[in-house]
């Protein structure tokens, strides 16, 4: 391929129009359409995954059905909002087992009751190649805590829950959208701008600096690294520092507040003994003409490029 999923998704952003009853359209972790309720906006995603792309065969079919729709669930919980419902559209060669089909269902319904967002429908199709499950999701969010990727400013703290990297070691199937900690996030802090992290830090990083026209500066040292992040590491020879900046699927969330430092620590305290586990400041906005780096333990500062993960690379 010679073009980069970014440079697509741009170029197809560029022809779309939008009606007024569309507040936020492609940008974001999901489109914003105004309500019949004046309070509130809906929204509404798509994502899908596709077999030897984001799983494999040998891969539990149950987890991979959570899998499937979790990830929607984390892009309505990066925007601050509450999922409602949703289709599940699956393409499916002749050859592949009825038991398989109904072990990734029993996943998709797991995460549909665990989340109350119960399937409304969808569709079935058969495939030559390569499987897919693609689903869609209609959520809501209460227009006061709607949090898009634009509103970063300089000054602004940055910050990440969870650990990073190394989820291709199971993570990417199992993990747990983080909609109960946005929601008590949106109602604990200031945030600016909010994204889930799918494509890795490095890369979705990047997504917030390009819609809120700003820079960044990181602390390496405050990176929270997962030990799956260290295991991958010795088998690839590269730093856990790389993985956890690059690796992607890590449906932790990435946002940025206009509280002060001292602040933000005492509530990434509180976020911890409530949800058992951490909430970091990793870095500050700065101005986009200052660009993007890494500072590490000895206050050296190295550019940070774009990194993580892309379709077409």
């Amino acid at each position: 391929m010679f073009f980069s999923e970014t440079d697509l998704i741009a170029g197809i952003a560029s022809r779309a129009k939008y009606p007024s009853s569309i507040v936020k359209g492609i940008g974001d972790d999901t489109a914003v359409l105004k309500s019949a309720d004046p309070d509130k906006y809906q929204l509404f995603t798509q994502d899908s995954i596709v077999l030897n792309q984001h799983f494999f065969l040998k891969d539990d079919p149950q987890a991979i059905g959570w899998k499937a729709y979790a990830r929607n669930v984390s892009d309505i919980a990066a925007m601050g909002g509450i999922p409602s419902c949703a289709l599940v559209a699956l393409g499916l060669p002749k050859s592949l087992d009825e038991g398989w089909v109904t072990r990734l269902y029993d996943g998709i319904f797991s995460c549909a009751d665990t989340f109350s967002c119960p399937v409304v429908g969808g569709d079935i199709t058969a495939v030559e190649n390569e499987l897919f499950v693609s689903v869609s999701m209609i959520g809501v969010v209460s227009k006061q805590k709607l949090c898009l990727r634009n509103g970063a400013k300089p000054g602004n703290m940055v910050c990440v829950t969870g650990l990073l990297g190394g989820s291709i070691r199971s993570k990417h199937l199992n993990f747990m959208p983080r909609l109960r900690e946005a929601q008590w996030l949106v109602n604990n802090v200031h945030i600016t701008s909010m994204i889930d992290l799918s494509d890795g830090l490095a890369k979705d990083l990047f997504h917030i600096g390009e819609a809120s026209s700003v820079g960044f500066e990181l602390n390496k040292s405050e990176i929270p690294i997962s030990s799956d992040a260290v295991a991958l590491a010795a088998e690839t020879g590269k730093a856990p520092i790389w993985h956890a900046l690059n690796d992607g699927e890590d449906f932790e969330l990435l946002f940025t507040v206009a509280d002060n430092e001292s602040d933000i620590k005492s509530v990434c305290t509180e976020f911890q003994e409530l949800f058992g586990f951490r909430c970091s400041v990793v870095g500050r906005v700065i101005d986009q003409g200052e660009g993007a780096f890494i500072v590490d333990e000895k206050n050296r500062r190295g550019q940070l490029f774009p990194g993580g993960f892309d379709h077409f690379a």
